[in-house]
């Protein structure tokens, strides 16, 4: 029981394993079929590819890497050209158009199962000059790796990839891989930039002279202040050669600004795209059959500069404010007095303009510019600046300016100023003074006996060509023999030379004999032009510190 039981349970054991190695067997031998089929890589759920967009060569196919032309037509509004190793777009092949950055396009590149002979030389830049909708290109071979980050610069090593250069292309230097096809474009604005160019209502035209470089056609526009396309018939833009055009704005009834467009091809301007071949109406992609195609969206290919011209209106006036300085009391010099005009009629801050006199007493502020933005009224006032001459009387006086400022509409200004006061004009008069004085003293000396004060009497006589002299001034001793006489003052009207006698006066006192002394002095009196007189002694006249009266005293019995 025990044996046939045994023997039965390793018979079903021995089948249970020739069964597993069986089903080993199955699933290795499909893993090896499955092994040997191309690649189907899954597409992400969140980047699908459009396999309605297809597109298809039907042109006779070039093989291997010939250097004849060929066409391929995209017609979603890109222009196209492979640049895959060793192969053409395939007539009759259905490709689909994939980004470079989807999975697909990576796999193309990762996959295990990718040629590694299919290495992409992509071109940065290609453009048609005649017709944008198609590429005519010729194939060209390149050395290149797998993965490799450039192109080499020669092209006779072994042939590894392709890349097309455009026919009849005669830019220089030519497309070549991995380089740009260079469209220089400058555009250069009515000299200088910056001006503001000035409305005039007696024309309806203007013109401005621009430059503008590029190496293919320049399509012009030009739009308004609103941003509205001008009609043809209100500008015209002519080609002076050398790159030197003119804009001539016409039919122009206002001020306002414009802007002009200049539109040209761009000097880079690419989308690359995998073209993934399907095998058959399966949407199947083979990845070794697949092509990768450097693709430029029409809209893409244009750049565009502008430049803009502020035609504005502008009225201009002016204003010149002049016055008048008057000095009495001496000669007025050139720059010796300051005025001051405000803004308004506050003067406690810092002036608007200021002016000097000229020697002739004349004065003018600098002149004072107006726009048409200052049409209305202004109000002036002006003041003289209080100085630090001395002798000098400062006007406070202040006259007050009102302008009325026209806007004439023709590009003028009408500014009409009137002023304060009775004359109408701004006129500051100023009075210079200087003063001086001398003092006389002497001595009296008395013999016989002491000298008592107010004892003796002595005259100061002003001297006249034309009259007698006239005493001026008396004086009396004091008990030490001195005496004085009281100053006297000049003003400007004695500057010049005035003539002094100085003498004793004769008494009636007992026993003396008076002293018929006569002093003569002598003085020049002059302005120094600081509101003081400079008064000293002339040479001709008597020494001042000798002027001594000696009387003698006796008596008898």
């Amino acid at each position: 029981m025990y044996s046939i039981n045994s023997n039965s349970n390793r018979s079903r054991s021995k089948g249970r394993n020739v069964l597993k190695r069986k089903i080993w067997a199955l699933i290795v031998m499909f893993a090896m079929v499955f092994s040997l089929l191309p690649a189907v890589p899954a597409l992400a759920d969140t980047d699908p590819i459009d396999y309605s967009d297809l597109y298809r060569w039907t042109g006779l196919g070039i093989t291997g890497t010939g250097s004849d032309t060929m066409q391929f037509k995209m017609t979603d509004g890109y222009i196209a050209f492979c640049v895959d190793e060793n192969t053409v777009i395939q007539s009759f092949i259905d490709y689909v158009k994939v980004p470079l950055d989807h999975t697909e396009s990576s796999n193309m590149f990762d996959n295990e199962n990718a040629d590694p002979d299919k290495i992409r030389a992509i071109l940065t830049y290609a453009w048609d000059k005649n017709d944008p909708d198609e590429i005519t290109a010729i194939q060209y071979a390149l050395w290149n790796e797998m993965h490799g980050t450039s192109l080499p610069g020669s092209v006779n090593n072994n042939i590894k990839g392709i890349f097309n250069k455009l026919v009849d292309d005669n830019q220089t230097p030519p497309i070549s891989a991995a380089g740009i096809n260079q469209n220089s474009f400058t555009l250069t604005p009515p000299s200088p930039d910056s001006q503001q160019y000035i409305f005039d209502p007696s024309t309806t035209e203007y013109s401005f002279d621009f430059q503008a470089f590029s190496g293919a056609n320049i399509v012009y526009s030009v739009f308004d202040e609103n941003d509205d396309a001008m009609a043809a018939g209100d500008y015209e833009i002519t080609d002076n050669g050398s790159g030197s055009y003119t804009l001539k704005l016409k039919n122009v009834s206002g001020p306002s600004g414009y802007r002009v467009e200049a539109t040209t091809l761009k000097d880079t301007a690419v989308n690359a795209f995998v073209f993934m071949s399907l095998a058959g109406n399966s949407n199947n992609i083979n990845i070794k059959k697949s092509q990768t195609v450097a693709g430029i969206k029409l809209s893409d290919t244009t750049q565009t500069k502008s430049f803009e011209v502020d035609l504005h209106y502008s009225a201009t006036g002016n204003l010149d404010l002049a016055g008048t300085k008057s000095l009495s009391g001496r000669n007025l010099a050139a720059g010796e007095f300051t005025f001051e005009l405000y803004e308004g009629e506050d003067t406690s801050g810092d002036p608007f303009r200021t002016a000097t006199n000229n020697a002739d007493g004349t004065f003018s502020f600098p002149t004072i510019e107006y726009n048409q933005d200052d049409a209305g009224t202004k109000t002036y006032t002006v003041v003289e600046q209080t100085g630090s001459h001395g002798g000098v009387s400062y006007d406070t006086n202040t006259f007050t300016v009102t302008v009325e400022i026209t806007d004439n509409e023709n590009g003028t200004l009408t500014v009409s100023p009137s002023i304060s006061g009775d004359n109408d004009s701004i006129v500051f008069n100023n009075s210079y003074a200087a003063t001086g004085s001398i003092g006389f003293s002497g001595t009296k000396t008395l013999n016989g006996r002491e000298l008592a004060p107010g004892e003796f009497t002595f005259e100061l006589y002003e001297q006249f060509e034309e009259k007698d002299a006239q005493q001026i001034r008396t004086a009396i001793n004091n008990a030490d023999g001195s005496f004085s006489f009281e100053s006297i003052s000049y003003t400007l009207e004695d500057v010049g030379t005035k003539t002094y006698t100085i003498v004793e006066q004769d008494g009636d006192l007992g026993g003396v004999d008076y002293d018929d002394s006569v002093y003569t002095m002598i003085i020049n009196i002059s302005d120094n032009g600081d509101g003081t007189l400079d008064v000293n002694y002339d040479e001709e006249s008597d020494d001042p510190e000798e002027i001594i009266f000696t009387n003698t005293y006796s008596a008898t019995g």
